[in-house]
């Protein structure tokens, strides 16, 4: 019983991870100013990328903390990038029917897992 637990719960924790990089048009300022997300992916003019969350402006700089790459240990630093060095942004959307479709895949899974008949 506690392996049935333990795959409801991965499934329950991968239905909701589907997201996918929206390229954003118009001047940096405008485009975090004007945005709901909280986190942007920055590309800068020398073509190195940061992912930055929650992101504000500050003068002539987008200030956030730098998205780790691992989880642990907390490796997010503060970031302050001129909006004279951005040259692209995205902004991190939700893919609603990615997650609808592999939350229905998955549900009916465990379904079939949890209520399947046993041979004794």
């Amino acid at each position: 019983m506690a392996s049935r637990a333990v795959i409801v719960l991965i499934a329950l924790l991968q239905g909701g991870c589907v997201s996918h990089w929206e390229s954003q048009q118009g001047p940096p300022a405008l485009v975090v100013s004007r945005s709901t997300a909280t986190e942007f992916r920055i590309t800068r003019k020398n073509g190195t990328r940061v992912r930055v969350d929650r992101p504000h402006l500050e003068g002539d700089s987008l200030i956030g903390r730098l998205v780790p790459v691992a989880a642990w240990p907390d490796t997010s630093a503060r970031v302050a990038i001129p909006l004279a060095e951005i040259h692209s942004i995205a902004e991190k959307e939700a893919d609603v029917t990615a997650s609808v479709a592999i939350g229905t895949v998955i549900s009916i899974g465990l379904v079939f897992l949890l209520f399947r008949e046993v041979d004794p």
